[in-house]
């Protein structure tokens, strides 16, 4: 189990939980965990190899076996075999009838200052004359796959007849050796005793051995549900290969799968229809539909109609409806192989499915349990009863049978007829109606919850979010519903929904990592950075190495200016994943915004790597390059920026700035820094301070001062107005006097 979870989920689309439905998909369809291997038998000499006695030892049966419990069932000193099994028969005794003169200690261990059962002490056997432990034993609370063998502990000593002593390790770490022990005895070991107590083993018992036999394979099965199954619309062809609802919830249905191969369909279908009037007047209505193959349906039905003289309504099953009663009946029986033909359903006035015959129904059989459709529930279950008797409760399987059809569809990715059946049961079957305990509750609502995450994940989120809303109706603590449903409506936009199933996610499992950290995330999406830190807080210290939870957390922190903390979340990101751009950029921009500009260019140049079109990341490399004095290098990445967004003005900007105002431009790189500057200020209208600002430094660089000087001036007047802070205007008019003086300005002044 690699895959196993460390966390307590049941997510849709898990490989763990994939697994899990393959492996069941498996047992369902008629396959075997062991490959229909005989179990087997191997006897110890002492000496590898081991010898394969599983044929003579008995042990050798094709059962699809789980697990063995080891116990001396009848006291004869000799362990005897219990075998569980997943394939019947689901319980075999073995009887070990071996026939030999060797010689036991049977040990049942009972602690004091340990738990009483002694479980986790080890014993260890020392026969006369010898130094080391001939046998060592230890009591366990589980012995294999569900199995537990008895505690008592059972020593063979083949012909020695002599036991030295008994070493006792107890859990507690108490040691105590027993002596005087006797062989082919039974004894009780009391911690802190320091003597042995006679025990009388259980009375010989005389067994005779059992033959299994298999039950007589049935040519046919009469189904009758307890708890009757609203069905959903379904469709078939008339003969015309019209479009026809099947006429659910207007009076009794008996629908009839049959094929024109099928000889027992032909002699059910004769039977019938000489029947007629009897059919007529028990009220019923029979609706023949042929499952013969697409090429085959219009001879089959004209065989029916022309000569037969079918006297009821007959019709062409198409695809859908096959496949759906199939869905239908998996969900109700469990077993997943496909309908037989014929397979006859009957129907009750609900539209509700009340009986299944598997092979050829007898008519008198179908016409008694359609007589008693209409009776009473306590009626019906009398009927339901396959022995004598009365119910104790009286059973409601039919929600949690329609619940298991609607997995059936969901699993099958039929995701709208698993929400119609799903849909029935939560809104129109009385909650009063299902068991009353929590676990069936849980159940529905868990599959809900499926429906919603696998609604979701075909991005059809109104529904999803209907879906995980009933699942909250029906378990209003379920965190992984908040969880899912708090998803959903933030996909949709509905921040405030989400934090609010968020926070009642976080609630109900405070160390649900997962959910630390979207909580995080809407709230930071709301603009709310300082509530998100301490969500991001709690995921990190959940998972320590959950890379977005730093990540995110690194934002956050620097967003509410505590950018030495954020530093130190981002470079954890960073080194949980060398592969995640965003990690790497948020970085630079934490070390850009504490003034670690120098700091910036590394994580930025990786960014990039990982990154290569991204024009923010190459205009905030360039923007640090140029801190940086090297302006020649931030030009490139600007050019880059802007040709990956030719609209991105602010790049544009950085380039112009950067070409105007370095200490050594060449004459191109003037032409080039006034003509982006021009640009730029088109494309803000004329009305951004910086860039005109740019502009008369790339003026100046040109050499057109009066054009330099009436530009600043813009751009001072733009500051004034804007309420722009004295330094920066103060900087403005120093720009101005050098234009007045016919200088340019550069990044030395």
């Amino acid at each position: 189990m690699s895959l196993s979870p460390s966390e307590k989920t049941h997510n849709v689309g898990d490989p763990y939980w994939q697994g899990w439905e393959a492996l069941f998909e498996l047992l369902y369809n008629g396959g075997s965990l062991s490959g229909r291997e005989r179990n087997c038998c191997y006897l110890n000499r002492g000496t590898l190899p081991f010898v394969d006695i599983s044929a003579v030892a008995g042990f050798n049966f094709i059962d699809d076996g789980r697990a063995l419990g080891l116990v001396d069932w009848d006291g004869d000193g000799a362990l005897d075999v219990w075998s569980v099994n997943r394939t019947a028969p689901r319980a075999r005794f073995l009887r070990n009838t071996a026939m030999n003169e060797n010689h036991f200690l049977a040990v049942r261990l009972q602690g004091t200052s340990c738990n009483r059962d002694a479980i986790g002490a080890r014993a260890e056997l020392y026969l006369a004359g010898q130094q080391r432990p001939t046998s060592i034993a230890s009591v366990r609370a589980g012995d294999g796959y569900l199995a537990q063998s008895s505690k008592t502990l059972h020593f063979g000593l083949g012909s020695r007849d002599q036991v030295e002593r008994l070493v006792v390790r107890w859990p507690d770490g108490d040691v105590e050796q027993f002596t005087n022990l006797s062989a082919d005895s039974h004894v009780r070991l009391v911690q802190g005793s320091g003597t042995a107590e006679e025990l009388s083993p259980r009375a010989s018992v005389e067994l005779e051995p059992a033959p299994l036999e298999a039950p007589e394979q049935l040519e046919a099965a009469r189904i009758l549900l307890s708890g009757r199954i609203p069905l959903a619309p379904m469709k078939y062809r008339d003969a015309q290969r019209t479009l026809c609802r099947l006429p659910l919830g207007e009076e009794p249905l008996v629908v009839s799968l049959w094929a024109s191969w099928c000889a027992p369909c032909l002699k059910e279908l004769r039977e019938w229809n000489a029947a007629e009037n009897r059919i007529r007047d028990s009220g019923l209505n029979l609706l023949a539909l042929t499952v013969d193959q697409p090429d085959q349906q219009d001879q089959a039905q004209a065989w029916l109609v022309d000569q037969l003289g079918w006297r009821f309504d007959s019709g062409l099953a198409t695809e859908q409806l096959v496949a759906h009663l199939n869905l239908v009946l998996r969900g109700l029986l469990n077993y997943k192989r496909p309908m037989p033909v014929p397979t006859t359903l009957l129907i009750d006035r609900q539209g509700r499915l009340a009986a299944i015959y598997k092979g050829a129904v007898e008519l008198e059989v179908l016409l008694e349990d359609a007589a008693q459709l209409d009776t009473r529930p306590e009626a019906w279950l009398r009927a339901v009863q396959p022995f004598a008797g009365r119910w104790l409760q009286q059973p409601t399987t039919g929600p949690l049978s329609q619940l298991s059809i609607a997995n059936q569809m969901i699993k099958a990715g039929n995701i709208s007829l698993g929400q119609a059946y799903l849909s029935a049961l939560v809104d129109h079957v009385e909650i009063s109606s299902l068991p009353t305990d929590a676990e069936a509750r849980a159940t529905l609502a868990g599959s809900q919850l499926n429906l919603g995450v696998l609604l979701a994940d075909a991005g059809r989120f109104p529904t999803a979010i209907d879906a995980l809303r009933k699942a909250l109706q029906l378990r209003p603590n379920y965190a992984k519903a908040h969880f899912n449903l708090a998803i959903a409506l933030e996909t949709t936009g509905d921040l405030p929904g989400a934090v609010r199933h968020l926070r009642e996610a976080v609630r109900l499992e405070p160390e649900h990592a997962e959910a630390q950290f979207n909580l995080g995330h809407a709230l930071l999406s709301a603009g709310q950075p300082a509530e998100a830190i301490p969500c991001y807080a709690e995921a990190v210290r959940l998972r320590p190495e959950f890379t977005e939870a730093h990540l995110n957390l690194g934002q956050a922190l620097l967003v509410s200016g505590h950018s030495a903390v954020a530093i130190e979340h981002l470079l954890l990101a960073v080194e949980l994943d060398p592969t995640l751009a965003e990690a790497q950029y948020q970085l630079g921009n934490a070390f850009m915004i504490s003034g670690q500009a120098e700091f910036a260019i590394a994580p930025y140049r990786q960014a990039i790597a990982l990154e290569p079109d991204h024009a923010q990341m190459r205009y905030n490399l360039g923007v640090s390059l140029a801190g940086q004095g090297a302006a020649r290098e931030a030009c490139l990445e600007f050019r880059e920026s802007i040709r990956i967004d030719p609209g991105y003005v602010a790049a544009m900007n950085g380039l112009a700035r950067s070409l105007a105002t370095m200490a050594d431009p060449t004459a191109e790189e003037a032409k080039e820094a006034l003509v982006v500057a021009k640009v730029a200020a088109e494309l803000t209208g004329n009305q951004n301070m910086a860039i005109l600002d740019t502009l008369a430094a790339a003026f100046a660089t040109a050499s057109e001062f009066e054009q330099a000087l009436t530009t600043g001036e813009a751009a001072l007047k733009l500051a004034e107005e804007g309420g722009a802070d004295e330094e920066t205007i103060g900087q403005l008019r120093n720009r101005l006097e050098l234009y007045r003086r016919g200088e340019r300005y550069t990044t030395s002044h």
